[in-house]
């Protein structure tokens, strides 16, 4: 005989049937779960205003799991169902129809738990977004340890970076951070272990070609259901783009400010040295170098200096009366060298040029 004192101080929903599925007794959390208090014995196999299954298919109440429990005479397992109030609000709920027998075994009634999980069939709905969201996310998403352990990397991420995700999870996010910047994440990951967020960083990583894009990082610390911090999730764009941009603009304007003050020197100028000298700053400006001069035919056809910045008296003495084209050429094609030391120089021009530690600027990508 079970106690219906000890059942109405559960807190979870109980009711009992008899073995015709008429409902005999039900508790204060059953008629909270059903929104409403149905009337003892006219009322057959649930309580609930409505129900449907969790696709949202309507189930009729005599073949809800209690009455398939008292029909079949077993206990019924791991049906989920939806039960709909009659204020129109519905709860999702596990239940547990098992059978009641007397001594002789013969069939009595059942007993019912019903197991609200609506907060977790939310919970599971918003992982699942979440999960799509991730999954189609034109951002690289990754999360890791707090000890900078991948534990997951997303379709963009292999885009981004051209790692599978069977490459990097289980790695160190080190692979992909330039060796220059590795300092870079001991700083976040103690950022993440005091609870603070990083938003829009700007830096470099690297891709598994060996490249190197610019991203924005968006770094927030994951807490487990105690509230301690256990990893973190970075969301990353590739704003290469707009950085390569950002640069071409501001050489432009670096190259629009030299040009103005190339014609403004120009304008005014009383001495051809005074044009060399502003050629030359010009050319600093435009080429981005450090090294620059002019060099023009004399009167006796040799190549003299006229304006320099940047080399030494050594090196102008050995490279003067040095041309590439002769007097007479009026039309010169431009000769660009990129290497010193194959090209056909002689020998003490070559010898200079490595003296001077003079070449081509490296990208700084």
């Amino acid at each position: 005989m079970l106690s219906t004192e000890l059942l109405g101080a559960l807190p979870v929903a109980v009711y009992t049937t008899d073995a015709e599925g008429w409902i005999t007794y039900y508790n204060e959390a059953a008629a909270e779960l059903w929104g409403h208090r149905p009337e003892l014995g006219t009322t057959q196999w649930c309580g609930c205003w409505k129900i449907y299954w969790p696709d949202g298919r309507p189930l009729p109440h005599d073949q809800c799991p209690m009455a398939l429990t008292l029909k079949e005479g077993r206990p019924v397992r791991g049906v989920e169902a939806i039960a709909e109030r009659p204020d129109g609000t519905r709860v999702n709920f596990l239940p547990f129809p098992t059978p009641l027998r007397d001594a002789s075994g013969r069939l009595t009634g059942a007993i019912n738990l019903l197991m609200d999980i609506t907060e977790r069939h939310a919970d599971d709905l918003h992982a699942a977004q979440l999960a799509a969201i991730v999954a189609t996310s034109d951002d690289a998403i990754v999360s890791k340890t707090l000890e900078g352990r991948v534990t997951s990397w997303n379709a963009a991420a292999t885009r981004l970076f051209g790692y599978a995700p069977e490459e990097m999870i289980g790695q160190s996010i080190i692979r992909i951070i330039p060796p220059e910047l590795h300092d870079e994440e001991g700083r976040i990951l103690a950022q993440l272990r005091r609870g603070e967020h990083i938003d829009h960083y700007e830096t470099v990583r690297r891709r598994n070609d060996g490249g190197t894009i610019y991203v924005s990082l968006s770094i927030s610390p994951m807490r487990n259901a105690a509230s301690a911090i256990v990893g973190a999730s970075k969301i990353a764009r590739d704003i290469t783009a707009r950085r390569d941009a950002e640069k071409a603009l501001a050489r432009h304007a670096e190259e629009q400010a030299a040009l103005y003050e190339f014609t403004d020197r120009l304008y005014r100028t009383e001495s051809l040295a005074v044009v060399y000298d502003a050629a030359i700053d010009a050319i600093l400006v435009a080429l981005r170098c450090s090294r620059a001069s002019i060099q023009r035919f004399d009167q006796r056809g040799v190549m003299r200096f006229v304006a320099w910045r940047g080399l030494s008296d050594t090196y102008r003495q050995v490279v003067e009366d040095q041309s590439p084209w002769p007097r007479e050429e009026r039309n010169p094609e431009p000769v660009c060298v990129e290497d010193a030391a194959g090209a056909r120089f002689p020998k003490k021009i070559k010898k200079m040029v490595a003296q001077e530690g003079i070449g081509a600027p490296r990208s700084s990508r």
